[in-house]
């Protein structure tokens, strides 16, 4: 009803991404996040979103490109690298998938502690 009312308005197409995903609805919350990154194009949150999406549908590629976008914006975006960290890793792209790892840690994420644990000895 939102959208109808003011169909640019990047909340209501976040939250229907985020509800669509949850009910892995992923094509569709993929296109609201895309919608919601057209209208604002600096919301790292959607960027990531998106590329959780992505990923969920073995998509790793294009979830990487999703999580690189969402770091250019914020750089401190410590989901962000611990995604396209575990996203590399899933193509074959360990070392740079543990560097990612390595920044989400020293980004202070704790559950990029383990990913590293698993993944980079």
């Amino acid at each position: 009803m939102a959208i109808e009312i003011n169909p640019k308005h990047p909340g209501a197409y976040h939250n229907r991404g985020l509800a669509k995903d949850s009910l892995q609805d992923y094509l569709g919350a993929i296109t609201d996040f895309t919608k919601d990154i057209e209208i604002n194009p600096w919301k790292a949150s959607s960027c990531e979103l998106r590329g959780n999406s992505k990923y969920e549908l073995q998509d790793y590629s294009g979830a990487i490109d999703d999580y690189t976008l969402a770091i250019k914006i914020n750089k401190k975006y410590s989901d962000a690298y611990y995604r396209r960290g575990l996203a590399k890793i899933k193509i074959g792209n360990n070392n740079s998938g543990c560097r990612d790892l390595r920044k989400a840690v020293e980004l202070g994420l704790p559950e990029a502690h383990e990913a590293v644990n698993k993944y980079c000895q």
